[in-house]
């Protein structure tokens, strides 16, 4: 189970943010390609400016206001974390200090 299905109101938000984004750049591709087709130096100028750092701004500030309604992010558990063995090692074994010790009493029994 992933976070996307586990939170999907952080996963709406995350989605609505991301067509902020998306409209932005439409928007400037929109504008912006037929100015440059048209050969318009001074007005693909102005529009370059226009659509340059204002529009930018407000996408930040639409994907901060999105993101900050959103809700909390939770953590999620790794399979490999729930197998692992006492020590945190993915592998099940005892911790290193332990293993030094195996041999050992090995030789003993």
């Amino acid at each position: 189970m992933t976070w996307r299905t586990r939170n999907p109101g952080r996963l709406a938000a995350y989605t609505k943010a991301t067509w902020v984004w998306v409209a932005l750049f439409t928007l400037r591709a929109a504008i912006l390609f037929p100015l440059y087709w048209a050969g318009n130096v001074t007005w693909l100028g102005v529009a370059k400016i226009g659509l340059g750092v204002p529009p930018w701004l407000v996408a930040i500030y639409l994907s901060w206001l999105i993101l900050s309604r959103a809700p909390a992010p939770i953590k999620v558990v790794v399979a490999e974390e729930e197998q692992s063995g006492p020590d945190g090692a993915a592998d099940g074994l005892p911790a290193p200090a332990d293993r030094e010790a195996l041999p050992a009493e090995a030789e003993r029994g």
